[in-house]
């Protein structure tokens, strides 16, 4: 029975990374064709002999560029010189998670195809997670334990039965760890120290970073079996992708603007602007012949006010209208233009200081406020619990508010941070339903609650 809930439990987790997979490939690659992308081998960024010249990556004898790179990239990942331990580098933009999204795109599919004619108890049936190492936050937690938290937030479960634990074990979990740059660099080095550890002896994980953040560690990931990079766009590359886009005028007005060609001339070892994957779809979706940009903030200015027209929003929501409910029924019920872009300067600024790269709302704390707000959060939680003290004990007068106020300021002083107590996974099958069980802190929480409300409703019925 419980290799049966495992085998259960790992096809779930196989079908909602292939859903989530999915979801974040189409919204990356929503209302954009996809650049051709070329990709090298460096191997002397895992400690690796040089090759004697820089090569492109190729099967069949075929140029990479004309290959699609999710389809080289499983091929890289399966070669055995690599075994699938690999890294991969690439500047801001270049399509680092795309090529990640599209490697755990044909793995999951692989397992899921494995699995439906062998059994997930299968031994070779490898199960691919994506992980964002943004999340790690403790410089002495072991990336093991690091993933099994990271499981138990992402898709629950019991922790008395171990599942994650046994598939470390057992080596089935294949960990795709994005965001290694994520962390800053002096975080980022002690992660990169953990990884080698963990490394050492697990057979598969791949590793995606940012060139120029990976170049200035001291440290390397030697245990890894190889390194590619993507390299920075070809003009042919360019015009190719601006000739299928019906942007063909965007490449003549970049030769005819100074400020534009700069854009194409590397910068400090970096890529130009308008040879990232990224910048170069921005141009092409902001492009008008009578007002080229001259800058790397005016094209994002531009692209921005684009993305915020009443017509664009408009059309977004009849895209997704389907899909999901919406906030506000209609687009004229949603906040004003200036009000959204200062919210999400703000949301943008909370995300770069706690080193995150998604927004999740259970993550919010009460510390994102400003002092002010601050402070009126912690006095709306000490009115909270002094009308508690209050209802619940039946005492009247000052003196008990008070002390209600300041059991309520204790607790906004010392619990600061919230926590959400269990990610909700529900699942109706037989096997799910007997290993559900209430995690001890929500019983811990709610029974208070419950107590109170029933203390409440007796009163009121004494009159």
């Amino acid at each position: 029975m419980v290799h049966a809930r495992l085998r259960e439990w790992a096809g779930r987790v196989i079908h909602e990374q292939q859903a989530e997979v999915r979801n974040r490939l189409k919204y990356v690659l929503r209302d954009r064709d996809p650049l051709s992308l070329q990709l090298s081998e460096q191997p002397e960024r895992v400690n690796l002999p040089a090759l004697e010249s820089e090569r492109r990556l190729t099967i069949a004898g075929e140029d990479s560029e004309l290959l699609d790179p999710g389809q080289l990239m499983i091929e890289v990942f399966g070669r055995g010189d690599i075994a699938g331990k690999l890294l991969i580098l690439g500047t801001p933009g270049a399509g680092k998670t795309t090529l990640l999204l599209s490697l755990a795109e044909q793995l999951l599919t692989g397992a899921n195809t494995q699995a439906c004619a062998e059994g997930y108890d299968n031994p070779k049936t490898v199960i691919p997670v994506i992980f964002e190492l943004s999340t790690w936050k403790n410089d002495i937690q072991s990336i093991q334990d690091w993933l099994i938290d990271q499981l138990y937030d992402l898709y629950g479960g019991d922790r008395k039965l171990k599942r994650y634990e046994q598939w470390l074990e057992q080596r089935v979990l294949l960990p795709l760890l994005d965001g290694l740059d994520e962390l800053g660099m002096e975080r980022q080095q002690k992660c990169m120290a953990k990884l080698n550890e963990f490394t050492r002896q697990y057979p598969q994980v791949v590793v995606c970073c940012r060139s120029k953040e990976f170049e200035e560690s001291e440290i390397r990931l030697g245990n890894l079996r190889g390194a590619v990079e993507l390299e920075p766009l070809s003009d042919r590359q360019i015009q190719a992708y601006l000739q299928q886009v019906e942007r063909e005028g965007l490449w003549r007005q970049i030769q005819e603007t100074p400020e534009m060609w700069q854009m194409l001339e590397s910068n400090n070892g970096e890529a130009g602007l308008l040879r990232v994957p990224l910048f170069v779809s921005l141009a092409a979706a902001i492009y008008d012949r009578n007002q080229p940009f001259r800058t790397k903030g005016e094209l994002l200015e531009r692209y921005i006010d684009r993305q915020l027209k009443l017509d664009v929003r408009m059309s977004d929501r009849r895209k997704e209208l389907e899909r999901r409910k919406w906030a506000y029924t209609t687009v004229e019920k949603e906040p004003e233009v200036k009000l959204t872009r200062r919210y999400l300067t703000w949301l943008a600024r909370q995300l770069d200081e706690i080193s995150e790269v998604d927004f999740l709302i259970e993550r919010m704390q009460p510390n994102w406020l400003g002092k002010t707000n601050r402070y009126v959060y912690r006095l709306i939680v000490c009115l909270f619990f002094g009308l508690i003290f209050t209802a619940v004990f039946g005492m009247n007068g000052l003196n008990f508010l008070i002390f209600g106020l300041m059991m309520g300021l204790m607790l906004g002083l010392f619990h600061p941070r919230i926590r959400p107590l269990e990610s909700l996974q529900i699942s109706m099958s037989r096997a799910s339903i007997k290993d559900l069980t209430i995690p001890r802190k929500a019983v811990l929480v709610l029974s208070p609650f419950f107590a109170l409300v029933g203390v409440l409703i007796y009163r009121g019925s004494l009159g």
